[in-house]
């Protein structure tokens, strides 16, 4: 199983002046939505979405489209929020806020992927099909995968103690400012119901945070399966 090779000319890509520049909350999720169905009606849609390859593919997929879900989410009547995400900078994105005060929030975004959803994604992009669950591994002869039933709840700790990973590697002191919110992009989850995964989410942050407090903000988690956003900020711990 050989990667597709795709010319460069015939990428769909994503200038790094577009992609940076600053937009309200609405419009920037109207260009989020305008981008991702443009890319999607291109004729090598499938393998840059899965290889993540094109210019600016990659942080378009993983963090443009959750911090399109995060800003609308801090969206209300009389809240001024805007959105400039960054490119090779110190953190990921920065909100400019007017509610309760005006302030520019940095953001760091990092995602739940793991090294078996990337040789899933590969597997789709290159053999059309994988298995979603079960032992992935690559050999000599490509990408192998052993479909195999899992235990809800068993699933739902491995995301849990996967966010919390990426969270801590995020949250370390001196890392970021100490105002910079962490967006953790749970992708890797193949859940029916999510509702147990964000309430022992939401508990193991909270305990995380207390116990902690690291130099940070917020948390903020931003779920693939249906792109919903849950919040946990540390000064109301």
């Amino acid at each position: 199983m050989q990667p597709n090779r795709i010319p460069v000319e015939e990428q769909f890509g994503i200038s790094s002046d577009e992609y940076k520049q600053k937009r309200s909350a609405f419009a920037f999720a109207a260009w989020v939505n305008d981008t991702f169905q443009r890319f999607s009606a291109t004729p090598h849609f499938e393998t840059q979405y899965f290889e993540r390859v094109g210019n600016n593919i990659k942080p378009f997929l993983e963090e443009a489209v959750p911090l399109s879900r995060l800003a609308l989410s801090l969206a209300v009547p009389g809240r001024s929020i805007d959105v400039a995400c960054l490119l090779k900078d110190a953190y990921d994105a920065v909100i400019e806020t007017t509610w309760p005060r005006s302030q520019s929030i940095p953001v760091e975004v990092t995602t739940t992927d793991s090294d078996s959803a990337a040789l899933r994604r590969q597997a789709l992009s290159r053999d059309g099909q994988v298995a979603l669950t079960g032992p992935i591994r690559r050999d000599e002869s490509g990408i192998r995968a052993d479909g195999a039933m899992v235990d809800v709840g068993e699933e739902e700790d491995r995301q849990v103690a996967l966010a919390l990973r990426q969270l801590r590697r995020k949250a370390g002191p001196g890392r970021y400012p100490r105002d910079t919110a962490v967006l953790v992009y749970v992708t890797d989850c193949w859940l029916a119901s999510l509702d147990g995964l964000r309430d022992k989410l939401r508990r193991e942050t909270r305990a995380y945070l207390s116990r902690e407090r690291p130099f940070i903000s917020a948390v903020h988690f931003c779920y693939a399966a249906d792109y919903s956003i849950d919040t946990v900020m540390v000064s109301q711990l």
